[in-house]
């Protein structure tokens, strides 16, 4: 307040912060007599994009030198949204004893990349319960972030055309992460 008793208002920045990432960075200004949230658009920008982020702050300029160190924090992919197969479900066909391969990745509604990990996620391929004695598979999971089947066989099969799906489950949280994309 000044000598009239009137409040002085000060729009001079007081610290710069700067939020980064491995594939963004951003700074704002903060107002010298209050911060309270992150503007709007750093919000939108980073909090839909996975990954480590960090969080530093310095001086703005004209303002007194001080130290503070780098804060990290991760953004984690939100729920399965979108499973994606290669080679596309429609071409992808296995013929008895013969190996085929299949890739498959996961994302979040933000198109993210959902990571597969062994001993996290159970990978598996199953056949109609009333087919499933009339078809015998093999499969080895490889685990890379998607999940790799270089190895898919028919060991056994009566002729015919049979239908199967992928299955994703979260062991940490006991319940299924994907939804399921049939493959001939």
């Amino acid at each position: 307040r000044n000598s009239g008793r009137e409040i002085i208002t000060v729009n001079t920045p007081l610290c710069k912060v700067t939020v980064a990432s491995q594939h963004h960075s951003e700074s704002f200004e903060t107002p010298s007599h209050s911060f309270q949230s992150f503007p709007d658009k750093i919000v939108k920008k980073f909090s839909t994009a996975a990954g480590e982020y960090t969080v530093s702050l310095e001086p703005a300029a004209g303002q007194a030198q001080f130290k503070c160190d780098p804060v990290k924090f991760f953004i984690v992919p939100a729920d399965i949204n979108r499973i994606s197969l290669t080679p596309d479900p429609q071409a992808i066909s296995c013929v008895v004893g013969q190996t085929t391969s299949i890739e498959v990745q996961a994302f979040d509604k933000y198109n993210n990349q959902i990571k597969f990990e062994e001993g996290v996620h159970i990978f598996d391929i199953v056949v109609n319960e009333n087919l499933a004695q009339k078809l015998l598979l093999s499969f080895t999971p490889e685990y890379n972030g998607a999940v790799r089947i270089r190895d898919l066989c028919v060991r056994q099969a009566e002729v015919g055309t049979y239908h199967a799906r992928i299955t994703i489950k979260c062991v940490l949280e006991g319940k299924s992460t994907g939804d399921k994309n049939k493959i001939k």
